[in-house]
């Protein structure tokens, strides 16, 4: 328990770079070297899962972390920079690190201390880095590379169906492509806008377009695949004339020129914003600029580089406008107060803090969430949650766009991969046998 105890010290410091004030677990009780009482902030559903993989030796670390507080300064920083925390680690995984040359690659070893299961079948992994996709798809194809994951895109994927002993592999993610919305102001503030404008998007046809249809569009902030889902919510599949019903109870009709415009002849303009450099999310961008225009909204598409969209435009409320085109990462344990309840700091990224707007001020919305977080009963907690999910389709925070599929490649001499979506790549990497 003091190896637990010197985790939680470590991750409690505030230069840690994942430290939150809101980390479930409050403190660490010893009673004696092997039972400890966790203290946490609340109920939690997911005790064992707070600490599970953040147990790290006291023996080997306690020294470092003292000689990196010594040193002053930010202190995670100074402690990462040690080899033995950030090139020759202490593992207790079946392989552990024997030469890292940067740049090049990673080689590991079969762990001789390892003792949980059965021993690897294989005698070592290395990990070559390959910055240029297109190198690495080359690699993929030549059989120089047994197994990528999550790096090809789908069209790169797409086309190892034509290459010898490559098998692509395409696994539901829990990776939400959606749009944040300035729904902080006019025009977004008015959730009937909001509606349109999602109507007005064919994400159908951007899924068989750019994805070959293995990405299907979003209905909710929870995937289908989970068993927390409601597909009964409201969805907002492709009507142009729907969209058009919808702006005009919203007070915006055709002008002479056949442009969207409010009773003073303010055109009803969404800028778009986008990663520069993203090919992908670049094509969506002017797919939906493309079709927001055949029904008369100017859409203008204003790419950035992702360090400024996500250092200065998504947290400058007063001058970011319409609507910005990324993704978020879900767990599955869908915790809903991170993303969806105002003031949170995922909410405040996805702009979703300030008083005055729909979502902000809906009551009902934030108690679900407040009985969600206290339901310990899981098939209670999910009938919560898909309440939760009604309402969250109707007021539409931000426009859901599709799910991503997670890409993996493996050569067919490779045997026993099994990809999993929230897993790291090598998870199971003792069951791996190389023919």
């Amino acid at each position: 328990v003091h190896d637990l105890a010197m985790s939680f010290e470590i991750t409690s410091d505030p230069d840690y770079i994942y430290y939150s004030e809101a980390f479930p677990v409050e403190s660490i009780e010893i009673v004696d070297d092997y039972t400890a009482i966790l203290h946490y902030r609340g109920i939690n559903l997911f005790p064992d899962q707070e600490v599970r993989t953040h147990v790290i030796p006291e023996h080997v670390y306690r020294p470092l972390w003292e000689e990196a507080k010594a040193k002053g300064g930010n202190v995670w920083e100074n402690f990462g920079n040690m080899e033995q925390v950030s090139i020759n680690p202490v593992v207790n995984g079946p392989f552990m690190a024997s030469e890292w040359v940067p740049g090049s690659h990673i080689r590991l070893v079969r762990n001789p201390h390892f003792n949980v299961g059965e021993e690897p079948s294989i005698d070592e992994v290395l990990y070559r880095i390959i910055p240029d996709l297109n190198s690495l798809a080359v690699s993929v194809a030549s059989g120089q590379v047994h197994l990528t994951d999550g790096w090809l895109s789908l069209e790169q994927a797409n086309a190892m169906n034509s290459a010898p002993d490559v098998d692509p592999l395409f696994v539901p993610a829990l990776w939400l492509e959606h749009a944040t919305i300035q729904v902080n102001r006019p025009p977004l503030s008015d959730k009937y806008v909001r509606q349109a404008v999602l109507t007005a998007i064919d994400r159908e046809a951007i899924n068989e377009a750019l994805f070959n249809g293995q990405q299907p569009p979003a209905h909710s902030w929870i995937n289908s695949s989970h068993p927390a889902y409601n597909p009964d919510v409201r969805q907002y599949n492709y009507d142009p004339d729907e969209a058009l019903r919808l702006l005009a109870e919203a007070g915006y009709t055709p002008n002479a020129d056949g442009q969207l415009a409010d009773s003073d002849g303010n055109l009803l303009e969404i800028p778009i914003t986008t990663i520069s450099g993203d090919r992908t999310r670049e094509q969506v961008a002017a797919l939906v600029q493309a079709q927001w225009q055949e029904i008369g909204i100017t859409a203008e598409v204003n790419p950035v580089s992702a360090r400024l969209l996500f250092s200065e435009t998504l947290f400058d409320p007063p001058n970011f406008e319409g609507i910005a085109i990324w993704r978020w990462v879900f767990s599955a344990r869908v915790e809903p107060r991170s993303w969806w309840y105002p003031g949170q700091p995922a909410a405040q990224l996805d702009q979703l803090f300030a008083e005055g707007n729909t979502w902000a001020e809906n009551e009902q919305n934030k108690e679900l969430i407040d009985m969600i977080d206290a339901e310990l009963d899981q098939e209670k907690r999910y009938a919560l949650l898909r309440e939760q999910q009604a309402i969250w389709a109707e007021e539409l925070p931000v426009l859901p766009i599709y799910w991503h599929v997670r890409v993996a490649t493996v050569n067919t001499a490779l045997q026993g991969y099994q990809p999993a979506d929230q897993a790291m790549v090598g998870w199971n990497v003792e069951e791996w046998v190389l023919e």
